[in-house]
């Protein structure tokens, strides 16, 4: 439901009287423009009173309201008897009468509902029974959905798409019950909705540093750190060093009177190898809020993903009469963060994952090198993965800069929610038919909490 358009100073002159059916209104000349223009802005409430007797609308015994649903220059079509003020004629003699946009009880009501707990309402009822329905996200920083209530059963599935380049923060408003029992997991999936992964390295090129997440309070680089080709190893993204500011139990709700969640940064892109690409970082979890204004009965395991995902293994490597080393895997992206309010409680037994993505391991080599030397036998350096409320982004692998090697194993995630750090690429010797395998990749850190609690708040 979107409000009704209004402008300032919107006060307007009825050229002439009226009696209590008429529905199209002539203004004075000129009038007209200050109104806004239903066609474009949409309808909107007038109030209509006698201005040379009650300089007070609320006077006026006949003052009326109408609802304006066209104009053509100064000419106004209405609807009589608006918000149960009733239809009256406008033609005493020697009066002036006028109209004004003003605040009317329908503008307040209109007001709260579009920003109260359960929200308006206004996209109707949401049920999936099979199937995937996604929400285009049009990369936007945050997503409010207005729904009357929400639910998933059955084998059905929501998911999202389209999110911001530094992660959206989605927010599901029922103004009544919410089921959530659907046999899929997760059946709500805003993993990878986060900050974007760094883009692996081109062919002896470096990689790009993940997206640090919008919102994150600090200016600490949380994302994950580019790979090289032929560098030393990439640090992983930061811990939060403002942990009081977000949001994981009713304590901090209470004591903040309010609360805070962001989504998760991406991890860092991997450097490639000689002659074939690094792999590219996992995008952040992204940031969920769910009110439910009516009953909640959320009865799924792992039903709700809010994961960072995993970094993209490095390329492979596979020539002959060519020194040659693969690219480096991919950093994995931070875990987003869980909330969900309800107002009476049937079961909250279903859990939510908001585990850091793991990290792509490195190329392998195989095929028999020749010729060149040096750096050309390089391989790429894994990307680091992203930092999170439980601990910093596990770096990632040195580049192989040794011919004739497996590549060099990354590092794990430094705690809950973040990312594990990438594999280097492996590297093939000059004149060797020995294959060798790319470093692994360090696993994301496990899930760093969530809640759900009873709405004592808003």
């Amino acid at each position: 439901m979107a409000l009704d358009p209004v402008k300032n100073f919107a006060k307007v002159e009825v050229s002439i009287g009226y009696d209590a059916s008429a529905t199209s209104i002539v203004l004075i000349s000129g009038d007209g423009a200050k109104l806004p223009n239903p066609s474009a802005d949409g309808d909107f409430n007038l109030v209509w009173w006698d201005d040379t007797t009650y300089k007070d609308p609320a006077d006026d015994p006949n003052v009326e309201i109408v609802r304006c649903t066209a104009r053509s220059t100064d000419t106004l079509t209405v609807t009589r008897n608006q918000e149960g003020s009733g239809a009256s004629t406008k033609n005493t003699g020697g009066s002036t009468y006028r109209m004004i946009v003003a605040m009317t009880k329908k503008m307040k009501d209109d007001i709260g509902a579009k920003f109260e707990f359960g929200g308006d309402g206004s996209d109707g009822a949401l049920v999936i029974t099979s199937g995937a329905t996604d929400i285009n996200l049009g990369g936007l920083a945050v997503v409010v959905k207005q729904y009357a209530s929400i639910s998933i059963t059955g084998s059905g599935k929501l998911t999202f798409s389209n999110p911001n380049a530094a992660g959206t923060t989605i927010i599901l408003k029922s103004q009544g019950d919410v089921v959530l029992t659907s046999s899929e997991t997760p059946m709500i999936d805003a993993s990878g909705m986060g900050g974007s992964g760094g883009a692996g390295g081109a062919a002896a090129g470096n990689g790009s540093n993940g997206t640090n997440a919008v919102g994150a309070f600090d200016i600490a680089a949380h994302e994950g750190t580019k790979g090289d080709f032929g560098g030393n190893a990439s640090i992983g993204g930061l811990i939060f060093d403002n942990k009081p500011f977000f949001t994981l139990n009713d304590y901090q709700i209470a004591q903040q009177k309010g609360f805070k969640i962001i989504p998760g940064s991406g991890g860092g892109g991997a450097g490639g190898g000689r002659l074939v690409g690094g792999g590219v970082g996992g995008n952040g979890g992204g940031a969920l809020i769910i009110n439910c204004g009516g009953d909640l009965n959320f009865t799924t395991s792992n039903g709700i993903s809010v994961n960072g995902k995993n970094g993209v293994k490095g390329t492979d490597s596979n020539n002959n009469n060519v020194n040659h080393g693969a690219g480096g895997g991919g950093g994995g992206g931070a875990s987003g963060m869980f909330l969900m309010f309800y107002n009476t409680l049937t079961s909250a037994s279903g859990t939510i994952t908001t585990a850091g993505g793991n990290a792509g391991a490195g190329g392998d080599v195989s095929g028999t090198a020749g010729g060149g030397g040096g750096e050309d036998d390089n391989s790429g350096e894994g990307g680091s993965g992203a930092g999170h409320y439980g601990g910093a982004g596990g770096n990632g692998a040195d580049s192989q800069l040794n011919a004739g090697n497996n590549g060099i194993n990354g590092s794990n995630a430094g705690g809950t929610g973040a990312g594990g750090g990438g594999g280097s690429g492996a590297s093939q010797a000059y004149n060797d038919a020995t294959p060798f395998t790319g470093g692994t990749g360090g696993n994301g850190g496990s899930n760093h909490g969530y809640l759900i609690t009873q709405n004592f708040y808003f």
